[in-house]
């Protein structure tokens, strides 16, 4: 009887030190992960450059996951659109992950139904003129009504699933640019294209095209809420497989 009871201690014990070892060894992995996005941002200026915090931590975590399951092509980009910040800020940056470095930043366009001065609302909708969040993948490029324009393929079927029907695409606009800015306090508004300016296009296009991952950021709760991608990760070495850069 005592034998039984004394074993029956034992183990309860082992198995609660158990779960708070595994606790505090998540924690630790979280912390880290935590650590080196911060570390990340502060590294490439992003603070000062206006981007929020909290759109380079989803955006990155987003690019870790699609890169996990073999969505993404070789080339270490991602490129993060930050609609909390007004549009005569550039609120677009592409980046560099393996050498730590912001290739691009510059001013972009949300829909026309989005709102004026800032993007606030948005949809998947045909027709809605309204930008759609979250995460795409880059695809091919073509010629059409714009010049060069690249194919956006969203991976969030509440929010944006439909780009490709709705046309939704990445495109040169006058509309974008500082002329724009001095003339109306803010850029033009597209269709819901994330528009860019005309001089800019080409680079930005060629440097994104055919598997990179791309980002539209907002504080939006709905959003928030329902996506499953771009969540901060319990820490597993095996994501170190997935990180371009050395910290």
């Amino acid at each position: 009887m005592f034998r039984r009871i004394f074993l029956l201690i034992c183990f309860s014990v082992c198995l609660v030190w158990s779960l708070s070892a595994h606790q505090v060894a998540s924690s630790f992995r979280l912390l880290h992960v935590e650590e080196i996005v911060r570390l990340l941002y502060n590294r490439m200026g992003l603070a000062q450059q206006g981007m929020h915090p909290e759109a380079f931590q989803k955006a990155l975590m987003g690019y870790l996951q699609f890169r996990q399951l073999g969505k993404l092509s070789a080339k270490p980009v991602l490129s993060i659109i930050d609609f909390s910040l007004p549009s005569n800020r550039q609120r677009l940056w592409v980046i560099d992950l393996a050498k730590q470095q912001v290739l691009f930043h510059c001013l972009v366009a949300h829909g026309v139904n989005s709102g004026l001065h800032y993007a606030q609302k948005f949809s998947n909708r045909e027709g809605s003129q309204q930008s759609s969040l979250g995460f795409y993948i880059t695809g091919a490029t073509y010629q059409g009504k714009h010049g060069l324009s690249l194919y956006l393929n969203g991976q969030e079927a509440r929010f944006n699933s439909n780009a490709r029907r709705r046309a939704i695409v990445m495109h040169g606009a006058a509309y974008v640019s500082w002329t724009h800015v001095a003339a109306m306090g803010r850029i033009g508004r597209s269709q819901g294209c994330p528009a860019v300016p005309e001089n800019l296009a080409a680079d930005i296009i060629h440097t994104i095209k055919e598997g990179t991952c791309l980002y539209i950021y907002h504080p939006s709760r709905e959003y928030h809420r329902f996506s499953k991608w771009g969540r901060m990760m319990q820490w597993d070495y095996q994501w170190l497989a997935f990180l371009p850069f050395a910290i």
